[in-house]
């Protein structure tokens, strides 16, 4: 078995962002939006940065995401971003720069220009933020260039 030196990127998947809604009287917890809006939990402004209360909607999340710097390994750990709603996540895929079969490096490819391009149209029905474009195309760029088959160089000593 041939292992990856080191695993290359995280790469960023469909977003999922948070809710604060009423348990009871006497309590808050959080669930993922999609969740709360299939079925109508009630929720709650939450107070961000700027000291502004906002309202859980994939158009406050987008303007959330759309402050964060994501730096080169894509590792970002949102805080209370500079504008929008306060709580938003992610979703992360760990990928190898080297795979041991060579179809698996491409299927691997293949399957993150998908989730990049194809699949953000789907976002928006499943209550999920699209993915910033200039990070996805850096993502890809990334993926395309870096994720390769495992290239075993054999030296043959003979005698």
């Amino acid at each position: 078995m041939v292992r990856s030196k080191a695993i290359a990127t995280s790469v960023l998947c469909d977003y999922f962002i948070h809710i604060f809604y009423l348990l009871s009287t006497d309590s808050i917890d959080y669930v993922e939006y999609a969740y709360a809006i299939k079925n109508n939990l009630k929720s709650a402004l939450v107070q961000n940065k700027r000291g502004e209360f906002v309202a859980p909607s994939l158009e406050s999340a987008n303007a959330a995401l759309s402050t964060v710097t994501f730096p080169d390994n894509y590792r970002v750990f949102v805080g209370d971003p500079g504008q929008g709603y306060p709580i938003v996540g992610l979703t992360w895929i760990m990928v190898y720069k080297q795979y041991a079969n060579a179809s698996k490096a491409d299927a691997i490819k293949k399957w993150i220009n998908w989730v990049l391009k194809d699949n953000q149209q789907y976002n928006d029905d499943l209550n999920y933020t699209k993915i910033p474009s200039d990070v996805a195309n850096r993502v890809l760029q990334t993926v395309n260039s870096s994720v390769k088959p495992y290239i075993c160089n054999l030296i043959t000593f003979l005698s």
